[in-house]
């Protein structure tokens, strides 16, 4: 690409991300954190230290950003930081040798959903969600920052050791935060090892590949001994899943799950629909509690056996998973309430991203954006196996996307509650890499016709 088109693709870059500052400064400025009960278990000062080991209720990387100061206004400034500071990577990295044009649109598109109040409401907010996401883009950002060097040389460069380790690192943190954003580590960690391989930079694939299967050990090991210690996850799927409910969804999801459950378990977990007391939707800690009295073994049973009892009947009963996402996965795109945000957008791109109502009728945009990555994800498929675009150009965008995908459809499968919170990062994953997608494609396409020319 020429030195004039670079420096109009700067240039551009550069207003995206003075405009993206911009409104996420207003966002901080004007508003003020928001605290929920969730939020002191990621306090030391409450009492749960920063483990590395699981003895404490929350996955560390949260706890040990928030544990640098007291002040809630200050931690929301650092992960508001950490929010800023992937997405701004994720534009400069991805979009930097694009057309400039290419580079306007995308990175526009980019700006917006950052600056969209339904991811934005996380800086706010002193939860962990803003810190995973941020995680997880820069992981993003590092793995295509890795893989644009693989054919630069023969002799791998030192940029490359770094990035893609950090990638790996970035990707892992995030993982450990939200444990279903595994499948993004997995596919784009996966990714950079089979380029690696490919671009004859073997011992980089190979301490990319031990590194991977590390971090995602731990991972798992991590937050299975949270589980263990606190079930703080599971404990609200058992129960919210089981518990008897006086809504429309009752015989659809509740029912069906807990004839499977109790034809398994032990017989007294039947008289979990007698505990519930005919309340609708009750709490399922309260649940447990009445439960850990009257079945103990129920219990037992339960923390053993219901996760993958539960995938299997999530596996093998097809029309309840659709009926399950058919009603969960739409509510991934609501506000939810979690933080008042001052918004820089207009409603109307906003609502490109975000669910909205006016009166009886409800948009939808997780529908949109499904539809627009499997079209997206077919052609750029088609253009690699063709030659008509580079595996380092196609492959990690893919690799995200699809990954954002399976780990936001996973998500909703095995919320245990808030699935618009829960959801986020997957949801900002997919959407995020599909634009990426299409921006690939469009550099890829211009250049060609430019060539034809």
């Amino acid at each position: 690409m020429q030195a004039s088109h670079l420096g109009r693709t700067a240039g551009v870059l550069a207003a995206a991300s003075g405009l993206l500052w911009f409104g996420i400064a207003v966002a901080w400025v004007s508003g003020d954190f928001t605290i929920f009960p969730d939020s002191s278990g990621y306090e030391a000062s409450q009492g749960f230290p920063v483990s590395f080991v699981g003895d404490a209720w929350r996955a560390w990387p949260t706890p040990l950003l928030f544990s640098l100061t007291p002040d809630y206004r200050v931690q929301s400034l650092l992960q508001t930081l950490l929010y800023a500071a992937g997405w701004t990577a994720i534009i400069w990295v991805y979009l930097w040798r694009k057309i400039w044009w290419n580079a306007a649109l995308s990175s526009a598109a980019l700006v917006g959903l950052a600056l969209t109040p339904l991811y934005l409401q996380w800086t706010l907010t002193i939860l962990s969600e803003a810190t995973t996401l941020g995680l997880v883009l820069l992981g993003v950002a590092a793995a295509q920052a890795t893989a644009d060097r693989f054919p630069a040389r023969r002799r791998p460069q030192l940029s490359v050791w770094v990035l893609g380790c950090a990638s790996v690192a970035l990707l892992g943190l995030a993982a450990i935060n939200r444990v279903t954003l595994v499948m993004p580590m997995i596919a784009i960690g996966a990714t950079l090892v089979i380029l690696g391989w490919r671009h004859k930079a073997r011992t980089v694939s190979g301490v990319l590949a031990v590194l991977l299967v590390v971090t995602l050990g731990y991972t798992v090991w991590l937050n299975g001994r949270i589980d263990e210690h606190w079930g703080v996850s599971r404990s609200a799927t058992y129960y919210g899943y089981l518990t008897a409910s006086e809504t429309d969804l009752q015989t659809i999801l509740a029912d069906p799950l807990f004839d499977y459950m109790t034809a398994i378990g032990p017989s007294c977990l039947a008289g979990l629909r007698a505990s519930a007391g005919g309340v609708a939707a009750p709490d399922p800690y309260q649940v447990r509690g009445v439960l850990s009295t009257e079945c103990s073994e129920g219990v037992a049973w339960l923390e053993e056996h219901f996760q993958p009892e539960y995938l299997k009947f999530v596996a093998t009963h097809p029309t309840y998973t659709a009926r399950f996402l058919l009603h969960y996965l739409p509510q991934v795109g609501d506000t939810g309430g979690y933080g008042a945000i001052t918004s820089v957008l207009p409603v109307s791109v906003a609502n490109l991203y975000s669910s909205s109502t006016d009166g009886a009728h409800a948009y939808r945009p997780i529908y949109l954006w499904l539809a627009v990555w499997l079209g997206s994800a077919v052609v750029m498929t088609r253009m690699l196996m063709r030659r008509r675009i580079s595996a380092t150009q196609a492959l990690v965008p893919l690799a995200t996307s699809t990954a954002g995908v399976a780990s936001l459809i996973l998500t909703v499968l095995t919320l245990n509650s808030e699935v618009v919170r829960i959801a986020s990062q997957s949801t900002a994953l997919l959407i995020s890499s599909t634009i990426l997608i299409l921006a690939a494609m469009g550099d890829s396409l211009s250049q060609r016709s430019s060539v034809i020319r």
